[in-house]
């Protein structure tokens, strides 16, 4: 039993709908897909931080993901894969920690 959602929600810009709707019709949770923040394929911005020292790169999102999310990207000079926070911008955080 799914309660009516918010259209507020669709405004947003963060979901989007999964069915078709008909007018007068109650939307609820079930036709509702969260909009992804990257998409598989996007190129994303890769911070790499290591005793205070920055590095960045560009890299390939694998699959989809959101503000928040552990993404994994492919590297597209080296190919190598890496595994991140995935912040605002897009920007992956990688923090290899140190002393």
């Amino acid at each position: 039993n799914n309660k009516p959602i918010d259209v507020e929600l669709l405004k947003s810009g963060s979901y989007e709908l999964t069915k078709d709707v008909k007018k007068g019709e109650i939307v609820d949770s079930t036709y509702l897909k969260r909009i992804p923040d990257v998409k598989a394929g996007d190129i994303v911005t890769v911070l790499v931080e290591f005793e205070g020292i920055t590095v960045s790169t560009l890299a390939r999102a694998m699959t989809n993901a959101n503000f928040g999310d552990t993404l994994s990207v492919r590297n597209v000079e080296s190919g190598n894969i890496i595994t991140g926070k995935l912040k605002e911008g897009p920007i992956l955080l990688v923090s290899l920690g140190g002393s």
